[in-house]
């Protein structure tokens, strides 16, 4: 059991990091103006990121500071600016909200 949830923390930690590169790449687009191609990565983000909230599920009870409400608010943000398309505040919410939150779990599973 020990490896087993030794290698879910280390998948996050690289899941995170695959993540993070998409965000980069959703915020270049956004500022090249590229929307069609924004529109289409957005959907396969929150895929990704649906995969994660089910593997934060997994940790929570190793690692309680693995909180879900946290990225529902922001993700509400996110689809809220989706709906809305404000693509200068789709790329805060991915940049600024979300990108720090990723970077903070992969730290917490890292010490834990």
């Amino acid at each position: 059991m020990i490896t087993e949830l030794h290698q879910l923390k280390l998948d996050m930690q690289e899941f995170i990091i695959n993540l993070n590169l998409r965000i980069e790449s959703i915020s270049n687009l956004i500022s090249k103006q590229h929307f069609i191609e924004v529109n289409d990565r957005l959907l396969f983000l929150a895929e990704d990121l649906g995969v994660l909230a089910d593997t934060i599920n997994s940790l929570q009870a190793t690692i309680p500071s693995l909180d879900l409400n946290e990225l529902n608010e922001k993700l509400q943000d996110l689809v809220q600016a989706m709906e809305e398309q404000n693509y200068l505040l789709i790329m805060d919410v991915i940049s600024i909200e979300l990108k720090p939150l990723l970077e903070y779990w992969s730290e917490l599973t890292r010490d834990a």
